[in-house]
């Protein structure tokens, strides 16, 4: 049985829903402004901008019910722990509400109240937690407290590209494409054939390594020496901003369209219908726990639930893709022909389509309803230069598989 997991693309268009749900709901705090929301353990923290105060909330029931703790630091941007240790950031927007100007603040009583541990005037941006060590960057170079954020030093040897940082199971990433394994002494490129020199943010699950770019979604099963496009089902310019990962569900953020994948991003459908925004709110943060999605907009807080679509789709498309297939290419490499073989167990309509390493469509090789056969095709690349090409079999509303392909002239 392949991995549950879903992936959700937060972007910053509007496209027409081409999945059908009815599974957002808002459950509380409308018309207000949920800047981000914060997970430990089974308890979700949000802080909430109420009546010219930033009030802090806590669940215990996925969102559904909230008490309020205390009120928080202005102005919250990120939150992160360290344990049962809270800590939270405020950007440059704090220059223009607070009197100490951007800080990092700790809770050590889960937001009842809070303490200023660092203050710059510059901007505190990306706090980040990687093995009970507190990172952000500050200018050109980053910051780092192993003390709790009682003490900060400069990280003495910062990647080439000193970008935004990102924890993921104890790694340090640079979205200049550099990653970590000792909190930050020395960097390994991860850049591989990558297309773009930065990127906008890293995750991971046990099984990939994954990048994004505001236009496209990369994934790496080797740590990052080569990657592959997974573009397929995404508009031409998607405008991705947020990419987030669970176990069993996955998350969104940002303008009103959302994404999800069930199968490691080797396509996606658009789940943004029901997402109601009234035109000058967006999306601010996302948090996955159990089987909900639940959304920090400006406009309140959503929730969506996933368990229908991972009770019964996913168990209805994993039995039915077992009887299609999707060869390799033969030969392979190859200059210019190849073939491709498939087989479909029932009548549908099918297409074969090629693509670049940028994931650009670049020919479409079936586009027909075809019986319950095995086919095969030849496909002709005399017009295009060498280098990786990939293909996608879809059969009805299924994607059966996506294989790679070498042209060498």
């Amino acid at each position: 049985m392949f991995k549950k997991i879903l992936f959700i693309l937060i972007t910053l268009i509007l496209f027409g829903a081409d999945y059908s749900t009815a599974q957002w709901s808002r459950i509380g705090f409308e018309d207000l402004e949920i800047p981000t929301i914060h997970l430990i353990n089974d308890t979700v923290f949000l802080p909430v901008i109420k009546h010219g105060n930033i009030v802090f909330y806590r669940s215990n029931d996925n969102g559904l019910n909230w008490d309020s703790v205390g009120v928080s630091p202005l102005y919250i941007y990120e939150l992160q722990n360290i344990g049962d240790t809270l800590f939270a950031s405020s950007n440059w927007i704090c220059n223009l509400f607070c009197p100490s100007g951007p800080s990092v603040f700790r809770s050590e009583n889960k937001g009842t109240s809070w303490d200023t541990v660092y203050t710059n005037e510059g901007g505190v941006y990306n706090l980040v937690a990687n093995n009970s060590i507190l990172f952000f960057r500050e200018g050109n170079q980053y910051k780092k407290s192993e003390d709790y954020g009682t003490k900060w030093i400069t990280v003495e040897f910062n990647p080439p590209d000193v970008g935004s940082l990102f924890s993921i199971n104890g790694i340090l990433y640079s979205s200049g494409m550099y990653k970590s394994t000792d909190n930050g002494k020395t960097w390994i490129s991860i850049r591989g054939n990558l297309p773009v020199a930065t990127v906008v943010g890293i995750s991971a699950n046990d099984s990939f390594l994954f990048a994004f770019d505001n236009d496209n979604i990369y994934r790496s099963n080797d740590d990052g020496q080569t990657w592959d496009p997974i573009n397929c089902g995404l508009p031409s310019e998607p405008r991705i901003w947020n990419l987030t990962i669970s176990d069993t569900c996955s998350g969104l953020a940002s303008a009103l369209n959302v994404y999800f994948s069930k199968n490691d991003g080797e396509n996606w459908i658009d789940i943004s219908e029901g997402l109601s925004l009234n035109g000058y709110g967006f999306i601010n943060s996302i948090l996955i726990i159990n089987n909900y999605l639940l959304a920090a907009t400006d406009e309140g807080l959503w929730r969506y639930n996933f368990s229908p679509l991972v009770s019964v789709e996913e168990v209805a498309e994993e039995i039915n893709l077992k009887n299609y297939s999707l060869e390799q290419n033969y030969p392979n490499p190859f200059n210019p022909f190849t073939t491709i073989s498939y087989s479909i167990p029932n009548a549908s309509f099918v297409t074969l389509k090629i693509y670049d390493i940028l994931g650009r469509e670049i020919q479409i090789l079936v586009n027909e309803f075809q019986y319950d056969d095995s086919y095969s095709v030849t496909f002709n690349a005399s017009n295009l230069s060498s280098g990786i090409y990939f293909y996608k079999l879809r059969a009805g509303k299924h994607l059966v598989a996506t294989k790679k392909m070498l042209l060498i002239r």
